[in-house]
């Protein structure tokens, strides 16, 4: 059986270390564009890529011009569409345009709003292939246990869908996936913690904000206690997908 495909997320000079333990290459498109350095690492690279479009610490995506350079820079891959958190009209526009530019084989359209019936309409719109955010049908202030919920709850409706989920919050939401509901996943939690000295094993909270806000995504130092971490962490996650 094929597992869950992980995407990793990770500073510029843990690139060597990090990514060959990922299965394929999550190109922060943002990031990119403004670090020569991590940049060349993913054009030299020959894995299949998947774009963000997040401007990282901020709730907003970059421009499909910006995608668009990146991706071309890179040597293609698939982009995840533009989207705006819990504005499910402005995704949908983006999620069209993007489609224009790209070809709706290679977008990932993300689910947005807070409503049932912001949900059915995403699905109703895009593709074959969609993005699932930890927050779907939420508000910003609910509970993190009913955010997960919530996701784990829409991913088993949707057989029919080849499901990309955006980011990983808890560990223990990944009991409820497999293979057959989900396509891939990216994280940076395997890498944050190990930044923070800590084993995934032995992590039992809910991370609250994206692992931008906790690492230095540029040159922080590595010695060899974190490199194993790494390695134990990710080892740990992909025994679970």
């Amino acid at each position: 059986m094929q597992n869950i495909k992980l995407g990793l997320d990770c500073p510029t000079s843990w690139l060597e270390i990090v990514q060959p333990l990922a299965d394929y290459d999550y190109i922060l498109v943002e990031k990119a564009s403004k670090d020569k350095k991590y940049l060349r690492y993913f054009r030299n690279s020959p894995r299949p890529k998947i774009l963000n479009n997040r401007v990282m610490m901020k709730g907003e995506p970059v421009s499909l011009e910006l995608i668009e350079s990146v991706r071309d820079e890179v040597g293609g891959g698939e982009v995840i569409a533009p989207d705006w958190m819990w504005n499910s009209k402005q995704t949908f526009d983006a999620y069209e345009e993007c489609c224009d530019t790209f070809g709706e084989e290679n977008v990932i359209g993300v689910i947005q709003g807070i409503t049932p019936e912001d949900i059915d309409t995403c699905l109703s719109l895009y593709g074959n292939k969609i993005a699932i955010p930890f927050d779907v049908g939420s508000f910003k202030q609910d509970a993190i246990e009913l955010k997960v919920r919530r996701r784990i709850e829409l991913v088993g409706k949707l057989s029919a869908k080849k499901i990309h989920l955006l980011g990983l919050t808890t560990v223990k939401e990944l009991e409820f996936y497999s293979s057959d509901t989900c396509e891939s996943l990216n994280t940076g939690l395997p890498v944050l913690l190990a930044y923070q000295g800590i084993y995934i094993e032995d992590f039992y909270e809910d991370k609250m904000h994206s692992s931008y806000h906790f690492m230095d995504m540029d040159n922080p130092p590595i010695d060899d206690r974190t490199e194993e971490l790494i390695k134990d962490n990710v080892s740990f996650i992909k025994r679970l997908l």
